[in-house]
């Protein structure tokens, strides 16, 4: 029963309130929290989305144990799943609500972007490239990401350099 100086509200009003949190994270918890993601599972995180992009020779227990490093950090990874990845990050940003750390979600996009630029020769992106070059420099600036990940943005950069920030002629 509410007291009666308190105004009623049922659960619903309550949980409709847009309360957003305010939290800095450490550059060690960025890290835990991006070493965390990388060994997520796919399929947990993207459900159904990844099943139609595995090729059909893969062994059907391979999805479930394919994580977002395996994809991310592979030689040859399939340009489907860095797509997948980068919408999944993409959305990530673009969500006020989500729980994923934006840094977090920011280096997922620009890693799947680069790693389809040096390990597939595509372009996976609309964005300018400047935009792709200040996005993975800004990514390299972070002292705690993992150096597998440091690795395939490096050799981004290097290739946008190269090639004079043209992701096109790739």
């Amino acid at each position: 029963m509410p007291d009666a100086g308190q105004p009623d509200r049922s659960w619903a009003e309550i949980m409709e309130l847009n309360i957003e949190p305010r939290r800095v994270w450490q550059g060690h918890e960025l890290a835990d929290i991006l070493s965390h993601q990388l060994a997520v599972p796919l399929e947990l995180e993207m459900g159904h989305r990844t099943l139609g992009v595995v090729e059909p020779t893969s062994p059907p227990d391979r999805l479930h144990l394919m994580t977002f490093a395996d994809v991310l950090h592979n030689s040859d990874p399939l340009l489907q799943l860095l797509r997948l990845i980068k919408e999944f990050a993409k959305g990530h940003l673009a969500d006020s609500h989500s729980l994923l750390p934006k840094e977090i979600a920011s280096i997922l996009y620009f890693t799947a972007i680069a790693a389809a630029l040096v390990r597939n020769g595509q372009r996976i992106t609309s964005r300018p490239d400047q935009v792709i070059a200040e996005g993975i420099r800004w990514t390299l600036s972070l002292s705690w990401i993992d150096e597998r990940t440091r690795a395939v943005l490096q050799e981004a950069a290097d290739k946008l350099q190269a090639g004079g920030n043209k992701l096109g002629g790739v």
